[in-house]
């Protein structure tokens, strides 16, 4: 009977540890999925601090950064977004920006400009079209103007890739990370 029940036993410990097994993995496939989903509608902004000055005795601080991963749309083409943050030492504040993207880090041919956008509350520039292409490297730099009227010289933000997923024969979509969406 000790035999039976030791058996028993050693059955269920093997059939829970499978069990629990095979939940951690369907638990790790769906918590990849929705960081890339999370990720995909929410982009992650890196946000390197660089320091510049408007004229003598104003300084200010702006914040660049980019998408983690530019989101697909259904016309085939990359949507990019860019992020920035400002302040001032002497309380000016922001009325205007101008981005600039180029897959040339001299920026010998500007492949997306937005020219001056005057908004002083925006912190982000989105572009979707045909002049940012998939499988490519991309720079991207920032002006700001204040309500001094004082305009920064070029501000640099990270390059980004905009890698394109490959569409699998069953249906699937295989993410640069190894994830497999159905």
């Amino acid at each position: 009977m000790d035999k039976i029940n030791t058996e028993e036993k050693k059955i269920k410990t093997r059939i829970i540890s499978l069990v629990t097994k095979d939940l951690i993995f369907r638990l790790t496939t769906l918590a990849l999925i929705l960081l890339f989903l999370f990720h995909s509608r929410f982009p992650v902004s890196i946000q390197p601090v660089l320091a510049a000055t408007l004229n003598p005795g104003s300084s200010f601080t702006v914040c660049t950064g980019q998408s983690a991963q530019p989101a697909y749309t259904t016309d085939g083409n990359p949507s990019i977004t860019v992020y920035w943050s400002f302040s001032s030492t002497a309380g000016n504040t922001q009325v205007a920006y101008r981005v600039q993207i180029d897959n040339d880090p001299a920026f010998g041919s500007i492949n997306v400009d937005s020219a001056s956008v005057e908004i002083a509350a925006a912190r982000s520039y989105s572009y979707t079209g045909t002049s940012i292409v998939f499988g490519t490297r991309y720079y991207w730099r920032l002006q700001i103007t204040d309500d001094n009227m004082s305009t920064t010289d070029w501000i640099s933000g990270d390059s980004f890739i905009t890698n394109k997923p490959s569409l699998r024969l069953d249906g699937g979509i295989k993410l640069d990370g190894g994830v497999v969406l159905k």
